[in-house]
């Protein structure tokens, strides 16, 4: 089974955008045109507690968006609503769960946001349900906070049968270190905001901070594949613990552009990371075996 189409064009976007409707530094007109700039197709305007009712023209997409929380003590549940069809109202009462399911009651796709940096343990993120995806890499917290990265989370997570798409993107706030770091790659069939989220409940995208990826594979075998932009190295994570093979490194005075995984007895999924030189990564959305 091959998961991406070679002659069908990726569309680059953003799931996590603030702006001065809520604690944003830019206008929703100005991080349109800076996302624009910097080689966006769409973005999602996802500000707190209120809707942006999102916008399409034939070159840039705006989503429909809102971030809202919940923050009882030494956990934050940060929860992302996209594509809201309805205003999701909360306050500061308003349980994770709550939340999830009115972002779901209101149409949305709801993304359980940086974990990582909330301190939430995998034992509150499997106490929720609902959520379809969460944030592997989260820009601002990377930049401010050094706990941008959720992949061990996201790997405990799986482990215990709780499989999410996975998802880079920026939390832009300040528009100084904190955007145009994460990234989705997504392949729809044709650009318009109904196609573009019906490609990502699919999961027909992936992460990314930097490097590309072209094709990823399970061939009749059962081997893994992988086709990307040159990098360092690339690792086959699954719930097995060690595997001798799960790591390949580019050879000396080489080049790495494609892997490949045979999955060990004991794996029941395998997700794909790439590391490039100057340090940033893609994922894959996890492949069930």
């Amino acid at each position: 089974m091959k998961f991406f189409c070679r002659n069908k064009r990726f569309y680059k976007g953003n799931l996590h955008t603030h702006t001065r409707l809520s604690d944003g530094r830019k206008t929703p007109d100005e991080a349109v045109a800076l996302y624009k700039a910097h080689g966006y197709d769409f973005i999602a305007i996802t500000d707190h507690r209120k809707r942006f009712p999102g916008c399409e023209t034939s070159d840039f997409i705006v989503l429909s968006g809102g971030e809202y929380h919940y923050q009882p003590g030494l956990t934050a549940y940060h929860i992302l609503g996209i594509d809201l069809k309805d205003d999701v109202i909360t306050d500061d009462s308003t349980e994770p769960q709550e939340i999830i399911d009115r972002v779901i009651a209101a149409g949305g796709f709801p993304i359980l946001a940086h974990p990582s940096w909330s301190l939430m343990t995998p034992d509150e993120a499997l106490a929720l349900h609902g959520y379809e995806a969460v944030e592997i890499y989260n820009g601002i917290s990377a930049a401010y906070a050094n706990r941008g990265v959720s992949d061990q989370f996201i790997d405990i997570c799986a482990t215990r049968d709780r499989i999410t798409g996975i998802i880079a993107d920026d939390d832009a706030h300040f528009y100084d270190y904190d955007f145009c770091r994460g990234f989705i790659m997504v392949q729809p069939e044709a650009f318009t905001t109904e196609a573009i989220m019906k490609a990502i409940r699919e999961r027909k995208y992936y992460a990314s901070t930097g490097p590309k990826m072209f094709q990823l594979e399970r061939d009749d075998a059962g081997v893994i594949k992988v086709d990307c932009e040159e990098v360092e190295e690339i690792y086959f994570m699954s719930n097995t613990w060690f595997t001798s093979t799960r790591t390949v490194r580019k050879p000396e005075g080489g080049t790495l552009t494609h892997a490949e995984y045979t999955p060990a007895a004991r794996d029941k999924w395998v997700r794909v990371e790439g590391k490039a030189k100057d340090g940033t990564r893609f994922w894959s959305n996890i492949i069930e075996l």
